[in-house]
């Protein structure tokens, strides 16, 4: 999806990923995009976008009609985290400042921060109120970090694994980096408690580990 926004095409298949098109949608909106149809699985079709954006709802996905403008965007904290960090990568595009307030409670709060904590390593400013509110300085270009990076572990991946052995099985994660910002994080930790004894687990903040679990 990345290369066919830098080098142009008139499609992109985001398959069943909602992050995919619920971050490149308003990227793609940000570029100036009119005209690229997102398409996806039926079942990704029938989530929603939790944003009023510019696009028109197709049998086989959306196509863009307008350009993401500057301005201030109100959107539910309690569907989907992946439309405020695609807002949060978008905006900062923009030429104009925008801001951006989640009418309900943020959940997957961790997704967000991560968000945050990626826009500042590569140079991008953004203001927060609390984790209701953001403000977005329009016109940023960025910066590559200054050092090499080192991507940590994917957590939610990491999960299945180490359901495997919980279970029993004889398995390893080799090389395994544990950044402490991950909401996912808490797989182990949630495991031994399911062996262990009865008991009410909250995935509110790490919902990829609720199939897993």
């Amino acid at each position: 999806g990345l290369r066919v926004l830098r080098q142009g095409g008139d499609a992109i298949d985001c398959g069943a990923s909602g992050a995919t098109l619920r971050f490149l949608l308003p990227l793609a909106m940000a570029l100036g995009r009119t005209g690229l149809h997102l398409t996806g699985t039926p079942r990704l079709l029938e989530r929603p976008l939790s944003a009023p954006y510019p696009v028109a709802r197709e049998n086989a996905g959306y196509r863009i009609t307008e350009p993401l403008t500057p301005g201030r965007y109100a959107l539910r904290g309690d569907e989907t985290s992946q439309t405020v960090s695609g807002l949060l990568m978008a905006l900062p595009l923009l030429a104009e400042p925008s801001e951006l307030v989640l009418t309900t409670p943020l959940v997957s709060r961790a997704y967000v921060d991560m968000t945050l904590d990626a826009l500042r390593l590569f140079g991008y400013t953004v203001g927060a109120d609390g984790v209701q509110a953001y403000r977005i300085p329009g016109g940023q270009t960025g910066r590559a970090p200054e050092q090499a990076l080192c991507v940590p572990t994917d957590q939610s991946a990491a999960a299945f694994f180490g359901a495997m052995r919980t279970l029993g099985g004889d398995i390893s994660l080799a090389d395994f980096r544990d950044d402490g910002a991950q909401g996912d994080r808490v797989f182990g930790a949630y495991m031994e408690r399911l062996c262990r004894e009865k008991c009410r687990l909250s995935v509110a903040d790490c919902p990829d580990l609720a199939p897993i679990l």
